[in-house]
């Protein structure tokens, strides 16, 4: 994901007739710009506010769960050390990423039932570098935090 593909987005929404956009998660115009298993990373607009797009986060809880039922003791050192130390790894990074835009203002939600966490956020005006620094997928992050 770039910043052009961010101000893009922004913009490409921005000219969606307001008619056409309803009020409605549904039928909201949605303009994806990052997704992995873990973690999608959406422009929406919606009919609330004709000025305006959602910047939405969603993190998936569990990331990469390995099927433990086939391992025969968990509690084995090398279990611990090649499945479930990376496990907890990943997730601290998402966590961390989601801590970090909250402290920036984003408005943080959990889906219960789907286990996702959603931080979102409304741009009034095109969004700025500062917000696409913000926006940047932990994954890099976890690749060195794990090497």
């Amino acid at each position: 994901m770039k910043y052009s593909d961010l101000l893009k987005a922004y913009h490409q929404l921005l000219v969606v007739p307001q008619a056409q956009v309803l009020d409605d998660e549904k039928s909201s115009s949605v303009v994806p710009l990052y997704e992995t298993e873990s973690l999608r990373i959406l422009m929406i607009r919606t009919g609330t506010d004709e000025h305006a797009v959602r910047v939405e986060t969603e993190v998936n809880f569990p990331l990469q769960v390995p099927d433990l039922n086939s391992i025969q003791d968990i509690n084995q050192d090398p279990i611990q050390d090649k499945v479930l130390k990376p496990l907890l790894e990943e997730m601290q990074v998402h966590l961390d990423y989601l801590r970090i835009l909250s402290d920036a203002g984003f408005r943080l939600e959990f889906m219960g039932e789907e286990g996702v966490w959603v931080a979102s956020y409304l741009l009034k005006k095109p969004p700025t570098r500062e917000l696409y620094s913000l926006l940047k997928p932990p994954e890099k992050k976890l690749r060195k935090r794990l090497s």
